[in-house]
């Protein structure tokens, strides 16, 4: 009789080991299309959207990004945000990042990046701070959205 119990409960066991296991793939292939849909709008938006560490290294940005910039993000290695600022707006930038950094925010702003080509644009800034897990500390995310006159 014991041994008949034993194997109904190793047979309760497996089956909820194998029921749970089968919601963990959907959950899984859930978040990857969640992903992916993400990513495919980030990577079609409009808008330049880029991520940098506080040092204004880059972390990730978008197709509309490498336009405006005519850097591909596999250049960006040794690139900084400030590289692409216009030298005389490189002031505002620093500007607001350092009030970001104190917990005043800041609202948009308008500044000029300067393309790969030496190209002028004009655009209009909007960030905040992130920390992410996946990432030791904290990070700026930034949006621009190009001004055309």
């Amino acid at each position: 009789m014991l041994l008949g119990l034993g194997v109904i409960v190793s047979l309760i066991v497996v089956q909820q080991v194998e029921a749970s296991m089968a919601e963990r793939g959907k959950a899984e292939s859930v978040a990857r299309e969640s992903e992916k849909r993400y990513r495919e709008l980030l990577e079609n938006a409009n808008d330049m959207i880029y991520v940098h560490d506080l040092e204004g290294n880059f972390i990730s940005w978008n197709r509309k990004a490498e336009d405006l910039s005519g850097y591909k993000m596999s250049e960006t290695k040794a690139l900084r945000i400030m590289d692409l600022v216009a030298p005389e707006d490189r002031a505002l930038a620093e500007e607001m990042l350092a009030k970001k950094l104190t917990g005043r925010g800041s609202a948009p702003y308008t500044l000029r990046l300067v393309s790969k080509e030496g190209k002028r644009h004009e655009v209009e800034v909007s960030s905040r701070l992130l920390r992410w897990k996946r990432w030791d500390g904290w990070r700026a995310e930034s949006h621009t959205t190009s001004i055309i006159f």
